[in-house]
């Protein structure tokens, strides 16, 4: 899938979506047990490896097809599923300590900052769905958040 941003070109590549066992005593281990759904991906930038996402998925996703997660969204499938999310957490921190899984899918060396981006989903019922971490290469691009206000007089006039 390849997007558009503002001039630069944003494509997004699978690289691996397994049912998978958790090695005890890692995040995914403590949250999701001995099994879960694992799904690694590169976004490049302009053709550069800009951010590695492993994204970590709770057995109410076992229905979702391995073979779409190529070109459709995460989470758009989950809904597909009828696996509402209603509630996410984000947390974000900079590292140079990153996994060498990472620092090989974002072709650095070891020692090179990231910013790390960690998030607990939940669906309605206050579930854990979705715990992903996402490494972010900020020296080629940095992390921007656009926001919409919505007023009180915008929200009458929808």
């Amino acid at each position: 899938m390849v997007c558009f941003f503002k001039g630069h070109r944003i494509r997004k590549q699978l690289l691996a979506a397994e049912r998978a066992a958790n090695e005890a005593g890692s995040v995914a281990y403590r949250l999701f047990g001995e099994r879960c759904l694992r799904i690694e991906r590169l976004y490049r930038l302009n053709d550069e490896p800009y951010i590695h996402y492993t994204h970590y998925l709770s057995n109410r996703a076992a229905g979702i097809e391995l073979p779409d997660l190529s070109e459709q969204s995460l989470y758009d499938l989950l809904e597909e599923q009828e696996v509402l999310l209603g509630k996410y957490r984000d947390e974000f921190s900079v590292t140079a300590a990153s996994p060498a899984p990472d620092l090989a899918a974002l072709q650095i060396e070891a020692g090179t900052p990231l910013l790390k981006h960690s998030r607990y989903a939940y669906d309605e019922s206050g579930e854990l769905i979705e715990y992903s971490e996402g490494y972010y290469h900020n020296e080629r691009h940095p992390y921007v958040v656009n926001y919409d206000v919505l007023t009180s007089t915008s929200l009458f006039l929808r």
